[in-house]
């Protein structure tokens, strides 16, 4: 089944009847195999799976080199593990990808941006979060979406939820 993000409304990848812990499984299998296997990768990748619900994906998923453990890279997930964005440094923080600050969110929504591109998504309008210049973690009260369609709305400054 194609799955279309909700946050973005954009399809990135298929992911059918995707679950967490089943994927734990397959990656921790994976993760043994030697160099000479075919199926080798240099990073360990083991989905970290919800405590409510271990059918669901963290909003963080993150993988660590073989070689160094202190090489981290992370992306953010929906909940069912479909990408919002590619593994990155610039995501170890570990609560970026579910955070409500404006720099925190600007960044993960900056690599969902970069993603649909890299995937051959054509973006009529997209919104990048807006924040205060004195204190980058609230937004402006003010969020437009940016491209073809220009419309505005207001939020809560800490939070970023639109006020209706």
């Amino acid at each position: 089944a194609v799955v279309s993000t909700q946050s973005t409304g954009c399809v990135l990848h298929e992911v059918a009847g995707s679950k967490c812990k089943k994927e734990r499984s397959k990656e921790k299998a994976i993760n043994k195999l030697g160099m000479e296997s075919d199926d080798y990768r240099e990073w360990n990748y083991v989905p970290a799976c919800q405590k409510k619900d271990d059918k669901l994906w963290k909003p963080q998923q993150c993988k660590v080199h073989k070689n160094n453990a202190r090489l981290k890279r992370c992306q953010c997930v929906e909940e069912d593990g479909t990408p919002l964005t590619k593994f990155t440094a610039d995501l170890n923080n570990e609560k970026i990808c579910s955070s409500t600050k404006c720099d925190d969110v600007s960044i993960v929504r900056d690599y969902t941006y970069e993603l649909m591109i890299e995937n051959g998504i054509m973006v009529d309008a997209f919104h990048f979060p807006q924040c205060q210049t004195k204190n980058r973690a609230k937004w402006e009260e003010s969020q437009c979406l940016v491209g073809f369609i220009k419309s505005c709305w207001t939020v809560n400054v800490k939070t970023g939820k639109r006020i209706d």
